[in-house]
């Protein structure tokens, strides 16, 4: 956002930026792979959801019977596209707008989340999501998910709009359950030690104060 910021003409020393924070949980639930990827989000062009429907395409004309499962969960102007793939795939899986217990229900069961964004994410809350309940995040290099996925680390990064990437990205975590593991391990590490509320504001406080001594407008996140 820094940079969109910067490029639209604004002094890169009139710029404060501070990431979103959260409150993960302070018990996570047990472990849990029930063997689908899980898509949530608004259902748009700009999210990616023509990329995602077009991996699970490759994935199934490639793989047949081993194609992993993938839930979408969301609404927009493309659920009738997500409703027709499902009807042309039984690996595709329509579960429409989800809240509270069963999205959280959904991210814990999920084998990795998805977030093939077009568009230049602010940050993208889904990851935290997922991390929080230590699933990998396979995502789109877009924006903010440059910052919060650890490209082999918590998760895998592909070029905004490449769905063959991101079908190689799948298979990867597919065939590796240790990988999807400790990734998913590596990202709750991320998470707690990157998003305390008293870390955000104690940044805050500072930006408040800097801009106080030098007359700069603070941009925060949250």
């Amino acid at each position: 956002m820094r940079d969109k910021f910067i490029e639209a003409g604004i002094p890169q020393d009139k710029i404060i930026t501070i990431r979103h924070s959260c409150d993960p949980l302070s018990n996570p639930p047990l472990f849990e792979d029930l063997g689908y990827f899980l898509f949530l989000g608004r259902l748009i062009t700009a999210k990616g959801i023509r990329v995602l429907l077009e991996a699970w395409q490759l994935l199934e004309a490639r793989f047949g019977s081993e194609t992993p499962k993938l839930v979408i969960g969301g609404d927009g102007p493309l659920a009738d596209e997500v409703t027709r793939a499902c009807r042309q795939s039984k690996y595709i899986q329509y579960v429409g707008q989800v809240e509270g217990d069963q999205k959280n229900e959904l991210i814990q069961g999920c084998r990795a989340m998805l977030a093939p964004s077009l568009w230049w994410e602010g940050l993208g809350l889904v990851t935290y999501e997922a991390y929080d309940h230590s699933k990998p995040m396979l995502a789109a290099g877009s924006g903010g998910l440059l910052e919060t996925v650890r490209h082999g680390e918590t998760g895998f990064l592909h070029e905004p709009g490449k769905a063959s990437q991101l079908a190689d990205h799948v298979m990867e975590i597919e065939k590796n359950p240790a990988l999807r593991t400790h990734m998913g391990s590596m990202g709750r590490k991320w998470l707690v030690k990157n998003t305390q509320r008293s870390q955000w504001l104690d940044a805050f406080d500072q930006a408040l104060l800097l801009a106080r001594q030098e007359h700069i407008s603070a941009v925060g996140c949250r």
